[in-house]
């Protein structure tokens, strides 16, 4: 048992954390990835930078399984249309969140990034120009006004039509906003349709 036990190197000896980390110049809180921050543009460039970031992340079974899901769901129309994401605190829902919001980014280019190379070798994966909304409940005040690239919204769904398609798609649910109601299904469903995918 001595001999196996000496055999085995420590960590330290067999991977190197990023310069970032060993240098220090990270602050605890910066290991968090925050979706508001990265829709409102603040966020770190590690974050913020669709290439940098899949270069920075490491593409478990699981985020693989869900982005080529996604994919599948947006140019067949077949797989999951909900995926519900099931973690303990930092078991990666932010990180799986991002790399599907980054994923579907018109700036990003699969064939320069060596993570994606390995998740799409054959270079025939066909991403779709995507409509996206980013709805984080706690980056949203209840009160005061709120506005989404010139667009003012009360709710939710004003919030999310006004991502999805600035005037135009929020028009559709424009009345529901202001009366501070859900929209009906139907209605959705024309806003889905008319900026789909998203």
């Amino acid at each position: 048992m001595t001999e196996l036990q000496s055999s085995i190197k420590p960590w330290r000896e067999i991977i190197h954390p990023h310069e970032d980390v060993a240098s220090g110049k990270y602050q605890q809180a910066e290991f968090a990835a925050d979706l508001a921050q990265v829709l409102d543009k603040s966020a770190e460039v590690e974050y913020q930078e669709p290439n940098e970031f899949f270069k920075r992340t490491y593409i478990t079974n699981g985020m693989k399984e869900f982005l080529k899901s996604s994919i599948h769901r947006l140019t067949t129309s077949h797989g999951d249309p909900v995926i519900q994401l099931k973690t303990s605190f930092g078991g990666g829902k932010t990180h799986t969140m991002l790399s599907l919001y980054h994923l579907f980014n018109p700036t990003l280019i699969i064939q320069k990034n060596e993570n994606l190379k390995k998740l799409f070798p054959d270079n025939t994966v066909n991403i779709p120009k995507t409509s996206i909304a980013i709805l984080v409940g706690t980056a949203m005040n209840a009160t005061g006004e709120l506005n989404f690239n010139g667009v003012p919204f009360k709710t939710p769904w004003g919030y999310m039509a006004a991502q999805i398609g600035n005037k135009l798609a929020f028009s559709i649910i424009e009345q529901d906003d202001k009366a501070g109601t859900a929209p009906g299904s139907d209605t959705l469903v024309k806003l889905f349709e008319k900026f789909g995918p998203c």
